[in-house]
C-alpha cells in the first residue's frame, strides 16, 4: 500500500485534495488511477485508507474510507543534544533517532558548541522523510531550546546528562526505569564544561555513562535513542 505524508488532513475529513507534489507522483510516476487505494499518514498517529477519485496529476483527490490510531509507543523519549558543526551529522541523527523511536527531541547550545545556528523548518522535513521512511506515524516534537539553564528546567520522571567525571559513573541503561518520562542531554564534540555538569546536577539530573567508548555526538545521541527502547527489556 503506498503512503504519504498530509499534516493538513483531519479525521472529521470525508475528501482529501492531495499536493501537487504528491499528485504528480501519483498519477505520472505510480501511474495509480481512480478506484486505487493510498494510505495517507498526518503524523499524529493516524492512518488514513482512501481511494482515487480524481487521479488529477496537480490535484489528486481521495475518499477517506477507513482511520485507524496507532500508539506511539516512543512518546516516553526526550533527547536533548547539542548540534555538530557540520549539519549532515545532526540530520543523521535525527534520522536513525526517529527511525529507532523518540518522541520529542531538544536542540541546545552549551559553552563548547560549534554551531550556534539551527534551521527548524529543515529539520523539520527530515523528520516527515524520515517518519515516511521508517512507517512511523508520528512526528517527534522538534524544538530548540533559548539557553541551557532552560534546557535544565525541561520536566521529565527521570532526568539525566551522559557526563563521565571517573569510570564508576553508572550505565544509563542501569539508571532507567519503566513507565517513566526521560530526559537524556547529549553534549557537543568538546564535551559538558564541568560547571554545566554541575549545574544540572543541582536541577535534578543525574551523571550517567553510555558505554565505554568515546562517542561523536551524532553516536551518542543514537545509542541514547536505543538503550532508552531497550528499557521494556530490562
Amino acid at each position: 500500500m503506498r503512503l504519504f505524508y498530509h499534516n493538513d488532513i483531519n479525521p472529521h475529513q470525508n475528501e482529501v485534495t492531495l499536493s501537487a507534489d504528491d499528485s504528480k507522483h501519483i498519477v505520472r510516476v505510480l501511474r495509480m488511477q481512480n478506484a486505487e487505494q493510498l494510505h495517507l499518514m498526518d503524523g499524529k498517529g493516524n492512518r488514513y485508507t482512501c481511494t482515487i477519485i480524481d487521479a488529477h496529476q496537480k490535484k489528486c483527490k481521495v475518499k477517506v474510507d477507513n482511520i485507524e490510531s496507532l500508539p506511539q509507543t516512543a512518546s516516553h523519549i526526550h533527547i536533548g543534544i547539542a548540534p555538530t558543526k557540520n549539519m549532515d551529522r545532526i540530520e543523521f541523527f535525527l534520522e536513525k533517532a526517529i527511525e529507532i523511536g523518540v518522541g520529542k527531541i531538544t536542540f541546545f547550545y552549551s559553552k563548547h558548541s560549534e554551531r550556534k545556528q539551527l534551521k527548524l523548518d529543515r529539520l523539520e522535513r527530515i523528520a516527515v522523510s524520515a517518519m515516511k521512511q521508517s512507517r512511523k506515524f508520528w512526528t517527534p516534537e522538534l524544538s530548540i531550546a533559548p539557553s541551557f539553564k532552560e534546557t535544565l528546567a525541561i520536566e521529565a520522571d527521570q532526568k539525566f546528562i551522559a557526563y563521565v567525571p571517573t569510570d564508576a559513573t553508572e550505565n544509563l541503561f542501569q539508571k532507567i526505569k519503566k513507565d517513566q518520562n526521560i530526559l537524556v542531554l547529549v553534549g557537543p564534540e568538546g564535551g559538558f564544561s564541568e560547571e554545566e555538569a554541575e549545574l544540572a546536577k543541582e536541577n535534578g539530573f543525574e551523571w550517567v555513562s553510555l558505554g565505554k567508548e568515546r562517542l561523536r555526538t551524532e553516536t551518542a545521541g543514537i545509542v541514547t535513542a536505543q538503550i532508552l527502547n531497550m528499557v521494556d527489556l530490562k
